[in-house]
């Protein structure tokens, strides 16, 4: 399965309206294994970049000017996201609007809501008494419950990010670009989070479906009668009289059918 990480930087404090991007990282996974494969853009957003921004990310007007408008890269972005299964982001819901916004006003088909994979909606579901929705913003807090170094990612799979940059691999401290910087510790903590998502699945199924941004809606018949033959249970008449069990397994069903089929071997 071939998924992207993505990150995002604006111009502004917030994902509002009047922010422009000026700045798209973006890392290849094929079965959540990072390829080398890196996308890397700062943007010009034709306005002024807020101060904290300045401050935050070194990022500034004067910097950016030179660079491409998002119009102007927008077919190659497009073309590295290409056929990826997922979009993988930390608070994916900034990043699709204000994407979305972008791509819109370059002429260009939005991403689906549904292609994206948040890691911070995973983390906040996953782990609720562990750490709350402010904390879990934060890449480096979300890598401390997942007992992941933040103080060797600057090693961790570098070779590859620079090699993808045609940058040589420094032997200190890497100047590396900070979206690709939280792009690498997304790719550090998403297999860790997906491998405790599978974990829970028959726990959680409803949380999972809201989490990967498919919607929960009625109950139906729909797929039932094959759910109840691989488990050997009679197929219910209607809504009202479907068990809680057939349910879940109707979700997962959904999510993952092959999972379904392995709990129905051990039914």
């Amino acid at each position: 399965m071939r998924e992207i990480i993505l990150s995002t930087e604006v111009s502004g404090a917030n994902f509002g309206a009047g922010e422009e991007l000026i700045e798209i990282g973006a890392i290849e996974l094929i079965d959540e294994i990072p390829t080398g494969k890196i996308y890397h853009q700062y943007i010009n957003p034709d306005k002024e970049v807020d101060e904290i921004i300045f401050k935050m990310r070194g990022l500034s007007s004067d910097f950016l000017k030179d660079y491409p408008k998002f119009s102007q890269i927008a077919d190659e972005f497009l073309e590295f996201i290409g056929d990826a299964t997922f979009l993988i982001a930390h608070n994916a819901y900034c990043d699709i609007e204000i994407l979305n916004r972008e791509l819109k006003q370059a002429n260009k088909q939005p991403i689906p809501d549904e292609t994206f994979i948040d890691t911070f909606g995973l983390t906040t579901s996953l782990f609720p008494d562990t750490i709350d929705h402010l904390h879990a913003l934060c890449l480096e807090n979300v890598c401390e419950i997942l007992n992941i170094e933040v103080a060797d990612c600057a090693k961790n799979n570098l070779s590859a990010i620079y090699e993808g940059l045609n940058i040589k691999m420094p032997t200190n401290k890497s100047p590396i670009p900070e979206v690709l910087k939280k792009c690498q510790l997304i790719s550090l903590l998403f297999p860790k989070l997906l491998k405790k998502m599978k974990h829970l699945h028959a726990l959680c199924v409803e949380s999972i479906h809201e989490i990967i941004n498919k919607k929960v809606t009625d109950y139906s018949i729909n797929n039932l009668s094959s759910i109840c033959e691989w488990i050997n249970t009679k197929t219910p008449e209607n809504t009202d009289s479907i068990p809680e069990f057939l349910k879940k397994y109707q979700l997962v069903a959904q999510f993952n059918p092959e999972f379904l089929k392995e709990i129905a071997k051990k039914r």
